[in-house]
């Protein structure tokens, strides 16, 4: 189900070992959620742009679902919170 959205995320370190000492970064050109984000009920993932347009389509992430920035931005806009959501492989 989709939990939130917002636009301009900050992006904050998990609390995980390959994040140890990295700082949250402000939403801007290197924020590697992009400019939206999209929030699920599976904890600490989520659907967002990236900057990395190479590491779409890898494991790469903590999990998340990484777009190109325009298509989560067109995609933004037609999901609300409480919309269901199915994941499949």
């Amino acid at each position: 189900m989709i939990t939130e959205k917002v636009e301009n995320p900050p992006w904050t370190p998990p609390n995980s070992p390959w994040a140890a000492g990295l700082e949250p970064i402000a939403p801007g050109p290197y924020n590697p959620l992009g400019t939206r984000w999209i929030g699920t009920t599976a904890p600490l993932v989520g659907i967002h742009g990236t900057p990395s347009d190479w590491s779409i389509g890898s494991a790469a992430s903590h999990g998340c679902i990484r777009m190109h920035i325009s298509d989560v931005e067109d995609l933004f806009p037609h999901v609300t919170v409480g919309m269901p959501l199915e994941i499949r492989p």
